[in-house]
Formats: C-alpha cells, structure tokens, sequence
C-alpha cells in the first residue's frame, strides 16, 4: 500500500497551511508587538517618577475607554439599523431597492465614493484601536506591578489583535497551482492567444490563467497582476473562435472600466465576505466593526445591483468597438439559448446518469450534444421567447433583445462552432475530453454510493409502488415524485402529481400542486400559476420558490398582465413571512413557548406513524409546545431528539417522511425541528414546559 499522499493533496495542504501560516503571523506579530511596547513600558518606569505611574493608569484608562465605546457605538448602531430594515413594509422594502435601479446612472456616480469612505472609516477605527492597544501595552509595562498584571497585558494584545486582524491580504498565486482546473498555456496556446489578444486590445495588460465551469457563463477577476478567465465549458463547445473572442472582449471589459478605488472597495468587499479572514476565527474582534462592515456590504450590494445593467451595456459596446458584431450576437444568442435549455429541464423524460454500472465517459459531450439537438429543435420558439421577454426588477443583464437591439441587430443568425480554426477546434475537443475524464475520475470515487440513493433505491421504491397498483397516499405520494424525478421518469411524476391533486384535500396536495404547477410552468404553460398559488396558500414551505418560479415565467414569456397580479400578490405574501411565516423555521429562547394540546386523537394518531416509521429506533425523544407568535397566529413545534451518533442518512429520511406527514393536517400548523440544531437555551426552556415530552424511548 502507498500512503504518500497525491500530488493534488499535497499541493492543497501546501495552500492551506500558507493561510492558516497568515493567521497565526497575526497573532505572532500582535504577541511580538505587545512584548515590545510592554518591555519598553517597563524600562521607562524605572527612571519615572511616582506621578509617573498616576498618569500611565489615567492613559492605560482612556485606552482601555476609547476602544469600549467604538465597541458600544457598532453594536448600538448595528442593532438599530437592522431593527430598522425588521420594522419596514415589505412594499417599503421593495420601493427602497428599486429605487436605486431607476436611479442607477445617479447611483452608479454617487455610491462609490460612499462605500469608499465607509471602508475608509472602517480601517480609520482599526487604526485608533491599534493605537489604544500600544498605548495599553505600554502603560501596561508602566503598571506591571499591580495584582491585575496578567490582566493588563492581555488587553492591549487584544486590541492590537483586533487591529492587526484587518489588514488585507490578496488571495495567494499559489491558489492556481492548487486548483487544477486551470489549464497551462503551453498545452492550449492558441486558446491563451486568444484570450491575450483580447486583454491586449482592451488594454489589460498582465498574466493570464484559464479555468473552466460547468455552466454556459464567463467571468474574469484578477488576483494579484493574473487576471483569472473562467469559462463555461458549454461556451467552449458552442461558440467559434470568433464568437469566443467577443466574449473575452466583453469580460476584459469588465475588467477595464473598475478603478483604482472601486478595485479596492471589491477586494474589501471579498475580503469580508472570505472564510479566510481572521475575523472569522475571532469573533469578538469583529464586533468593534459590525455596524460599518454591515453597512458597507449592504451598500456594496445596492451599488452593484444599480449599476448592473448600465456595466453591461459598458462591456457590450467594447464588443461593438472591438469586435465583430454579428459573431457577438450569436454568441449572447445562444448563451440565451441555454437559459431556455436549463428552465425546461425535468419536465421532459431524460435519462438517469447512474442507471449505468460504472459512470459514463463521455457525460459532459452527451450533455453538450443534449444541449445542440435542443437549439435545433427549439430555435424558432425560443427567439418568440426572447422577443417578449420582460427585465425582471432583480436583473443583472439587459434582456437580450435589448442588446441586440443596442448592436444593431435585427435577425437571429447564428455561427456553426465548426468555423473555427482547426487548430482551435482541436485544442477545444481535448479541454472537453480532459473534463470528461476528470469528472469520470471524481465521479468513480463515490459512484457506488451515490448510484444507490439516486437509482437502486428510488427503482426500488417505484418497483414496489407499482405492484401495489400505484396508489395515491397522502403521506407517501411525494417520496414516489420525488423517486420518479431522480430516475429522469419526469412524465410519471407529472402525472402522479395531477392525480394526487385532484383526488387529495387541498392540505394534503400541497406538494403536488406546487410539482403540478412547476411542470406546467417550465413547460411554458401559464395554467401552472394557479396550482403554484394554491401550494403557497396551503403551505409557506413554497412561498419563496414558488414566487420566484412565477415571477421569472412571467417575465420569459412576457406575461405583463399575470406579472403585475404576481407583483402585487408577491409583496403582500413576503409581508405575511415577514409577519408570521419567518418565525415558523425558527426556535429560539425568547420565544413564546407553552404546553400544547392537539385535538382529541391527533397526538396518538401522530406518534403511532412516527413509530411505524422509525423501523431502526434512532428517536429517543420527541417534544411538543406551543409557540405563540401573533394574537391570532401559532404553530405546535415538535421536536426529534435522535440517538447519539444516528446516521445522517437515517436521520434526515425519518425528517423527511415525519415533514411530509404534518403537510397533510390541514386544520393545523406544525414546525418541526431537530434538537441539535436548536439553541441549547430554547432546549432547556421547552423541557421546562410541563407536559412537553410526549414520546421517549428511554424510561
């Protein structure tokens, strides 16, 4: 047996031990900062007078002071302004964010140079309180004498901590030697010219790194002086070399418009939003800045939002400039074409990737292929599709007719991929088949296991539904949906669905109405909205998904009717979350809990399916209360307490078939939780509540 670790391993723990080595060079040089000023401290006093020491303990106090109310001020200022956003309406909300779009060319000058000096005055406060901690570390030295010594220096090491952890660091160029995605210029050289032409005609100058995705998107972000080009390997296989070259105009473009300044505010913004950041491993520190760091990325966020379009319609134009204009329209056409290709994915039949013994080798070409016989077959409805099509309010792209119509463009010509150079083409087919076999070789490590719970096991379920003629039950229907769609048997499952719809109480079709109406939807018919509609109604589970599901049909087929109704509805929907529905997912503390009583039998009836279904008595116990959340809204909260060390499996199948059972009592809302992902004092508030305990299988 050979116990040295990969090549791929190795090169990963290379590059985590280098950022676990940059927090701990924080703590050092905070510690080494500390001894320094304290010893310094300490020498001084010896030749200072008595008043001497007076005054180092008024000076230790003031720094000590300066730091505590910066601390004070942050959470204060925190609390209320998320108080504030808890206290508006959800249209108040909605006219806020939207405004910013409509006043996006206002916006777009104006909110940079906001956000710029929020991080500016974020860096200013770790200033003062790196100043404080020296001073503390200092006076420290002066006072080591005191019985609180120990006390003394820990809290100017703290302060210099907490200052020293927000200096910035770029992600390292070692991150592209350890993500072997990146393919290297010497085996691709006319891809890599390609992309380089296209910088040097923007004027990016600098090194470039080329990585792929799985999707049909591209990306350019720049790490140190190496611009990072991410493409989506359906581009690679749908677009010429003419096409792809407007792409990377387009994406350098990007890149050319950002500043000095609006650079460093997305690297501060990266920089926050990184798990690499001591201040996640350092909680407490973060605290003194939680009030600007939330207020930068909020207003980080709206900026993007706001500028969005008009920064696309930026980088179009270097297409225009640059490039070929027709060769740009087709590739922004069938990069538009995928999103059509995804949104009616899983309505129709297609076949499942683990049905086979040993995973394909040929699975991402399939899918590509997939994709190509669905331009062919579909290019007529979908430009019909992408003539009436709405801007969503949440967009960050101008609809695709918009830039078409900004180029110029009148027909929906597009280029054969096979145009290219051959030299190109070639070096395209070997990326894919290099992705190919990378992807077989992830894949095998786990494929056994996962063909079992995405094929052996559905099959089984609908094998033995069959034969037991196929029958409509309200608690189990939805795990056979649920089968039917992870065996690709789409058709099926639609039709299960409608027959649970029709022949189930409103509560119990819940689901089925929402599979239904989805189908419906991605199948291009508006019939789907009501049956989405009537989930929501039944069950807050699918408000978010099924608006979000509405809205964007709506705004692909250029419904403007149905997607005012929508708007309307929405709002008044995100308002009842936000009133009642929010606080159904959640069990906290200071919660309103008290004993619970369901109706006569409902209990029994209830504990006696969750016994027949916990055939591996993995539950030890399970809780009942009340939880109060309006005068004239509650929920009865169970919660499962599984065995110590029950297989996740196990225990998220029993949460699944106990979820889906409560769906099904129409005259009743449930919550249900797991008690170790519940808040241990919420815990110990509900056991308190006399009566909570209504099952246990441990005397």
């Amino acid at each position: 047996m050979n116990d040295r670790p990969t090549k791929k391993a190795a090169r990963r723990t290379k590059y985590e031990t280098l950022v676990r080595f940059r927090y701990l060079a924080v703590i050092v040089l905070s510690v080494l900062l500390t001894i320094a000023l304290f010893t310094c401290g300490n020498i001084a006093v010896m030749s200072a007078s008595g008043r001497s020491v007076t005054y180092a303990r008024c000076f230790f106090a003031a720094c000590c002071a300066v730091p505590v109310v910066i601390l004070i001020v942050n959470i204060i200022s925190a609390k209320r302004f998320l108080n504030g956003f808890r206290r508006k309406k959800a249209e108040e909300m909605q006219r806020y964010v939207l405004s910013h779009r409509e006043s996006a060319e206002k916006i777009s000058e104006e909110k940079p140079a906001y956000i710029t000096r929020l991080r500016k005055c974020a860096d200013i406060c770790a200033a003062v309180i790196f100043l404080c901690g020296a001073g503390a570390a200092f006076s420290s030295g002066m006072l080591f004498r005191s019985n609180i010594k120990v006390l003394l220096v820990f809290i100017g090491a703290f302060l210099i901590f907490t200052a020293v952890s927000r200096l910035r660091t770029s992600p390292p160029e070692l991150i592209f030697e350890d993500d072997e995605t990146y393919i290297k210029a010497k085996d691709y050289p006319n891809l890599y010219a390609l992309a380089a032409k296209a910088a040097k005609t923007v004027g990016c100058p600098g090194e470039i790194r080329i990585t792929f995705t799985s999707d049909c998107n591209a990306g350019i972000g720049r790490v140190g002086k190496i611009y990072s080009v991410r493409l989506g390997i359906y581009l690679l296989c749908i677009l010429s070399e003419e096409e792809m070259y407007n792409i990377l105009l387009h994406e350098f473009a990007h890149m050319k418009i950002s500043t000095y300044a609006s650079r460093k505010d997305e690297k501060f913004a990266a920089w926050m939003s990184d798990t690499d950041n001591p201040n996640y491993a350092a909680y407490f520190p973060s605290l003194f800045f939680i009030y600007t760091d939330n207020l930068y990325g909020f207003h980080y966020i709206l900026y993007q939002y706001a500028s969005s379009i008009r920064s696309e319609t930026f980088a179009d134009g270097a297409m225009l400039r640059y490039g070929n204009a027709k060769a740009a329209a087709s590739a922004l056409i069938k990069v538009h074409y995928y999103d059509y290709f995804l949104w009616e994915h899983g309505v129709k039949d297609e076949p499942c990737i683990y049905e086979r013994e040993e995973p394909d080798k040929n699975r991402l070409e399939k899918e590509f292929l997939s994709f190509k016989n669905a331009i062919r077959d579909n290019k007529e409805m979908w430009d019909g599709l992408t003539d009436a099509e709405i801007l969503s309010r949440n967009a960050s792209h101008p609809t695709l007719k918009m830039r078409l119509d900004h180029m110029g463009i009148n027909d929906r010509y597009i280029y054969d991929e096979n145009i290219s150079r051959e030299e190109y083409r070639t070096e395209c087919r070997r990326i894919l088949a290099h992705l190919d076999s990378t992807l077989y070789g992830d894949v095998s490590q786990t494929y056994e296991d996962a063909r079992k719970s995405h094929y052996i096991e559905p099959k089984r379920r609908v094998d033995a539904w069959k034969e037991a003629g196929e029958p409509v039950i309200a608690d189990e229907y939805a795990d056979i949906i649920i089968a039917l769609r992870k065996l690709g048997r789409n058709r099926e499952a639609y039709g299960l669905a409608c027959r649970a719809a029709e022949s189930l109480p409103p509560s119990g079709a819940s689901y089925a109405n929402f599979i239904k109406g989805c189908c419906l939807l991605h199948s291009y018919d508006a019939s789907g909205i009501d049956c989405v509609y009537a989930a929501m109604k039944e069950n807050s589970n699918y408000i978010d998904e099924g608006l979000e599901t509405i809205g964007e049909f709506c705004c692909i087929t250029g419904r403007q009717s149905d997607l005012d109704v929508y708007r309307e509805r929405a709002i008044a929907l995100a308002q009842e979350s936000m009133d009642k529905f929010s606080h159904l997912s959640e069990l906290k503390k200071s919660d309103a809990l008290s004993s619970e009583s369901l109706p006569e039998g409902m209990l029994e009836g209830l504990l006696e399916y969750i016994n027949g279904i916990d055939d591996v008595k993995c539950l030890n116990n399970i809780y009942l209360v009340r939880k109060t959340i309006s005068d004239d809204f509650f929920t009865s909260v169970l919660v499962l307490d599984f065995v110590k060390n029950t297989d996740y499996d196990v225990m998220n199948r029993v949460y699944e078939k106990i979820f889906n059972h409560l769906d099904t009592f129409s005259s009743r809302q449930f919550s249900l939780f797991i008690s170790n992902e519940v808040p241990r004092g919420a815990i110990n508030k509900m056991k308190r509540i006399e009566g909570s305990r209504v099952f246990t299988r441990c005397a």
